[in-house]
C-alpha cells in the first residue's frame, strides 16, 4: 500500500541494532512491529513526534533508470523521491541523515544534516490549508536549462542550453490548480473541460497570478518550473510521453484528472501534458552564459506558458519546449501551478 517500492534498500543489522539501541525500547517496538497497518504505525508515529533524534540510515544499492528508493529506519519503510544523481551521492552520506516527519503527518523528509538538503518521502506533499492541493519541496541545485543533450526536436528559443543555479529550495504544486481548488478560492470555474479534478483553464496569466497570490504563494520562475519538471533527468521527457502525460495521442481532445499518469522523479504530476502552465517570466531569449536565479527580462510582449498540453502533438510535450502568449489569453489549454514558501 503506502510503501510500495520499486527499488529496495535494507538498513544492516548491524546499523539498525545500534540504531534501536540508541532510539531505545519504546521506539524500537513501534518501529520494529510490522504486522501492524501502515497506517496505524503513521498515526502512533505523528502521536509521539518527528525528528527521531540520532535515527541512522544505511544506503545499500540503486538502480540505474531509477528515481524512487526505499529506506529503512530500523525495520520502517519510508519510501523517498530523489534524483539518481542525488541517490549516487547520497551513497555515503545516507548513514548520517535523519528522518523528520512532515508537518501534516502522511510524508517523511530525510534531511543530509553536512547540506541541510531534503528528500521528500512520497507518501504526501505538504498541504496548503488554503487551496486545499498539496506542494512539493524542491531543494535548491544546479541543472543545465535549454535543450537537452541529443534531443533533435529543439527550437531555437531553446538554445544555447546553459547551467543554472537555483540558490534557494520552494515548494511547487504536486498537481496543477483543479477546477475544485480555484472554485475554493476565487468562487468560480471557468473551464471548458468540467471536472473537480480536472484542471483549471480558460484562465489569464493575471487570473493565475492573482490565484497564487491568494493561497500565499505565486507563479514559479521559467527556471524553478523546468528544474521541478526534470524531476533529477537530464532527458527531454522525464519518462515515455504516453506514461507521464496528456497529448494530443492519447488525451481524446480533453483534459484529464490531475495525477493519473505516473509521476516525474520529484513526485511530481502532469507536468508534460493535460494544461499548459503559466510561469513568471516575461517570454525572451536565454542568456549565453551561466545564471545564478533567473527571472527572464524585466518587460516583454508575452508570458512564457510551459509543459505542453491535451492538444499539443509528441514535440511539444517535452520539458525544455517552450510555449508564448500575450498575458490576457485565455484558452482551454491553458492551466497553472503555483510556487513559493509554505510555511
Amino acid at each position: 500500500g503506502m510503501f510500495e517500492t520499486t527499488v529496495q534498500f535494507e538498513v544492516r543489522r548491524q546499523k539498525a541494532d545500534a540504531a534501536q539501541r540508541q532510539l531505545g525500547d519504546e521506539y524500537e517496538k513501534r518501529f520494529e512491529d510490522a504486522a501492524r497497518p501502515a497506517k496505524a504505525r503513521i498515526a502512533e508515529l505523528k502521536a509521539r513526534g518527528f525528528p527521531v533524534p540520532g535515527a541512522r540510515l544505511e544506503f545499500v544499492d540503486y538502480v540505474a533508470d531509477a528515481t524512487r528508493m526505499t529506506v529503512k529506519i530500523n525495520g520502517e519503510e519510508l519510501r523517498l523521491t530523489v534524483p539518481l544523481q542525488k541517490a549516487q551521492a547520497l551513497h555515503d552520506e545516507m548513514a548520517l541523515a535523519r528522518v523528520e516527519r512532515d508537518l501534516e503527518g502522511t510524508a517523511y523528509m530525510v534531511v543530509d544534516p553536512a547540506t541541510g538538503e531534503r528528500y521528500r518521502g512520497v507518501a504526501g506533499g505538504k498541504l496548503n490549508a488554503k487551496d486545499g492541493l498539496r506542494y512539493v519541496y524542491i531543494a535548491p541545485g544546479t541543472f543545465t536549462m535549454g535543450c537537452s543533450p541529443g534531443d533533435s526536436e529543439c527550437g531555437t528559443d531553446e538554445k544555447p542550453a546553459h547551467q543554472v543555479t537555483l540558490t534557494k529550495g520552494f515548494f511547487i504544486g504536486e498537481t496543477e490548480v483543479t477546477q475544485e481548488a480555484y472554485q475554493r478560492v476565487k468562487r468560480v470555474d471557468p473551464s471548458s473541460f468540467k471536472g473537480a479534478k480536472n484542471p483549471v483553464e480558460n484562465v489569464s496569466w493575471e487570473e493565475a497570478a492573482s490565484y497564487c497570490k491568494e493561497v500565499g504563494m505565486r507563479l514559479p520562475t521559467e527556471a524553478e518550473w523546468e528544474y521541478a519538471a526534470r524531476g533529477g533527468s537530464t532527458e527531454g521527457r522525464y519518462g515515455e510521453l504516453a506514461a507521464v502525460g496528456w497529448y494530443d495521442g492519447n488525451s481524446d481532445k480533453k483534459t484529464h484528472e490531475v495525477g493519473g499518469k505516473q509521476a516525474n522523479g520529484f513526485g511530481m504530476y502532469d507536468m508534460l501534458g493535460n494544461v499548459w502552465e503559466w510561469v513568471a517570466d516575461w517570454y525572451g531569449a536565454y542568456p549565453p552564459g551561466a545564471s545564478t536565479d533567473p527571472m527572464g527580462p524585466a518587460t516583454g510582449e508575452n508570458r512564457v506558458l510551459r509543459g505542453g498540453s491535451w492538444s499539443v502533438s509528441s514535440s511539444g510535450a517535452r520539458v525544455s519546449y517552450r510555449g508564448l502568449v500575450r498575458p490576457s489569453n485565455r484558452s482551454n489549454y491553458n492551466g497553472f501551478r503555483c510556487a513559493g514558501e509554505l510555511r
